[in-house]
């Protein structure tokens, strides 16, 4: 996301972030409070109340956006709270999406958009991973228009705007493109941060 739309959220969630200071609440606990949320969220998508559900994925978005901020302003930023951050957040789009797939196999019976949701959660996955498999080597790709800010919103906006109507499952079409699009794009920049690095070597 653009570091100045960063900036404006964490202003606006600020006074959560110093609830939650106040309150001594850990960010591993705001982290877990966000996967029980996200979870209740899956079982939302898989009744097929996408409206509903959309508005408490949100509500579990607030917990992954200042779950980082409560660890840094109480100083309490470590190694194993950053580790289970990212686990959790595999995990929560897992769900969610498991709850999506689970619709469109078993309650609506789509087998095309029951492809479309498994194909853009393995785009989700991957995203993620070739980032971090190249922070691994010393480079960080972030290219791309669908990091998982990005996916969270988009998702969040087309369930609450379309419910389980015909309008999100387009928009699950759009999001398969934008995904694979952003997956190329972090292929294509880690190539071109090597051969940087070769160069100026």
């Amino acid at each position: 996301m653009n570091e100045e739309v960063k900036k404006t959220a964490r202003n606006v969630l600020s006074p959560l972030v110093k609830v939650a200071i106040k309150l001594n609440i850990s960010p591993n606990a705001v982290t877990l409070v966000g996967l029980g949320i996200t979870l209740f969220a899956s079982y939302l998508y898989a009744k097929g109340n996408f409206r509903v559900a959309g508005l408490i994925l949100a509500l579990a978005g607030l917990c992954d956006a200042i779950d980082g901020e409560v660890a840094r302003k109480a100083n309490r930023v470590s190694k194993f709270g950053a580790f289970f951050d990212s686990t959790v957040d595999r995990f929560e789009e897992f769900f969610v999406y498991g709850g999506i797939l689970y619709y469109y196999s078993l309650v609506k019976v789509n087998a095309l958009l029951s492809i479309i949701t498994y194909i853009v959660l393995l785009g989700s996955i991957m995203t993620s991973y070739i980032r971090a498999r190249a922070e691994g080597v010393g480079f960080s790709p972030t290219s791309g228009p669908m990091d998982r800010p990005g996916r969270y919103i988009y998702l969040v906006l087309f369930s609450i705007i379309a419910g389980s109507s015909v309008v999100f499952d387009i928009a699950m079409g759009f999001l398969l493109i934008l995904v694979y699009l952003t997956v190329i794009n972090r292929f294509k920049e880690f190539r071109d941060l090597i051969n940087k690095e070769g160069n100026n070597g």
